[in-house]
């Protein structure tokens, strides 16, 4: 919602087959927490005309800690739909070779922080054989991680407008697109807006505390929270503060122990 004209003018630049010096061009998408880099690679990565452009497509979560073997050993998952066990990284790059090589394909590295250029280094040496026109699209919350993964195309995303960040509240928090039916809520929906600074992910969270709820005073209630205007030195943002606060305690509970796992773990749901 409200990415479109970021997917348009990402999606040239991922089919083209402009000249470039190397056979696996980077492409990052920078932007803060929260602002929708994910949803954007997910729109690019899901499309029909990149599904029939690559002949291999790989969606890979890195997370703060870029770990060579095991970033290597899911790349390697993602597209043989294998998982081998190998006795070193030597063997694994080689067999990751074995299966890129002449392929052009699209490798989605997820939340990268990594700024270590040897690690960099030596993850997309095994990258190097895929056909021209291959490409890497890296999401970030860093400047510093776009420059020291060679991107070819940074592309800083911004906040939605307002008009769209009203429609995407609206659409979590009434099931609508406008407030074209709720006129007395609109004032209170802008200023939702206004204090989850226009990101997607605050503005869904924030909405699905509201969803179904057309009752004014509650709206009010929400948006004059305390909760905005705690500073605990953290970068959590408010509203996914309010989300969970407004859990039943059972999924409190529940999100206590979810959160014991490292981000990214796959683990069974039953």
């Amino acid at each position: 919602m409200g990415r479109e004209g970021d997917k348009e003018a990402l999606m040239g630049k991922l089919l083209g087959e402009e000249e470039c010096d190397e056979s696996v061009s980077i492409m990052s998408i920078v932007g803060m927490g929260g602002i929708g880099k994910t949803t954007l690679a997910k729109l690019l990565y899901n499309d029909e005309k990149v599904k029939d452009h690559f002949q291999l497509r790989a969606w890979v979560c890195v997370a703060e800690e870029l770990d060579v073997s095991n970033i290597s050993k899911a790349i390697f998952q993602a597209v043989t739909g294998k998982n081998e066990d190998f006795a070193n990284l030597d063997l694994l790059h080689v067999a990751l070779k074995e299966k890129l090589s002449k392929k052009r394909f699209l490798l989605v590295l997820d939340d990268v922080w990594n700024e270590d250029y040897s690690k960099w280094e030596l993850l997309q040496s095994p990258l190097l054989v895929g056909a021209p026109g291959s490409r890497v699209i890296v999401t970030t919350r860093s400047i510093r991680v776009a420059s020291v993964m060679d991107s070819k195309e940074v592309y800083e995303l911004n906040v939605l407008s307002n008009e769209d960040a009203l429609s995407l509240f609206g659409q979590h928090g009434l099931a609508e697109k406008n407030f074209d039916k709720h006129p007395a809520l609109k004032l209170l929906g802008e200023g939702m807006v206004k204090k989850c600074g226009r990101l997607p992910l605050a503005l869904k969270a924030v909405g699905r505390i509201l969803k179904g709820n057309r009752n004014g005073d509650e709206w009010e209630k929400l948006l004059n929270s305390e909760i905005w205007d705690i500073e605990e030195g953290s970068d959590i943002l408010p509203a996914l503060r309010l989300s969970y606060y407004h859990l039943p305690p059972h999924l409190k509970q529940l999100f206590a122990y979810c959160s014991l796992f490292p981000k990214d773990t796959e683990f069974n749901k039953k």
